[in-house]
Formats: C-alpha cells, sequence, structure tokens
C-alpha cells in the first residue's frame, strides 16, 4: 500500500478485475465469461473447481459438456448458481451468479 502511494496503483493477483465483476446485491454478481474462476472464489468465498478451464465461462461449459445458451443455469459447487445471459461467437459474455445462503435454500 505504501509502494502504490509513491508510484500509483499496482496490480496484484489479490486484486479482482471490477470491469469483469459487477455486484447486484449482496448475493448476486454479473460476470463476464472470461473472468477467472479464482476472482469469483475469492469474491463470494466459494470453492469452483474446474478440472481444465481457469475461466468462468469454461467451467460453466465444462459443467454442461457443451456450448451454453442463453438462459441455460448451472450449478457451480454447492451453493453458486450460473445463468449465461448473453453469448457472443461462442462465448459467455455475460453470466449472472447468485450465491444461496442458509435463508434462501429450500426447507
Amino acid at each position: 500500500d505504501l509502494l502504490e502511494e509513491l508510484v500509483g496503483e499496482i496490480s496484484d493477483e489479490s486484486d479482482i478485475d471490477e470491469n469483469r465483476i459487477k455486484r447486484i446485491d449482496k448475493v448476486t454478481i454479473v460476470a463476464h465469461g472470461d473472468t477467472d474462476i479464482k476472482d469469483v472464489n475469492r469474491f463470494f468465498n466459494v470453492k469452483i473447481e474446474a478440472e481444465t478451464n481457469r475461466t468462468l465461462g469454461g467451467a460453466i461449459m465444462e459443467k454442461l459438456g457443451a456450448l451454453p445458451k442463453p438462459g441455460e443455469t448451472v450449478l457451480l459447487g454447492e451453493n453458486l448458481s450460473a445463468t449465461v445471459e448473453e453469448m457472443a461467437d461462442r462465448r459467455a459474455t455475460k453470466i449472472k451468479l447468485v450465491k444461496k445462503t442458509d435463508s434462501s435454500k429450500p426447507a
């Protein structure tokens, strides 16, 4: 932080790209498909795991086993749903993520 005061903003691995993730409310974000899974994990304090993909869009495609279509929803982990809202050139460009809390889980 002191170094940033002297030389300006320094990006490091703990920084989350806010151009890729936008908070909607306490449990909802909208993210670009090329957002790094690590950023989503840190943002929501969750553990999304993907065998071969590092991006959110890739993890969704891996889970579905095919290219996602707008409106498709997958569960990433136990408590995070991802809905593809927009696609462009075979890539998810807008994904809505909702973290399920204890109060939002069915009884």
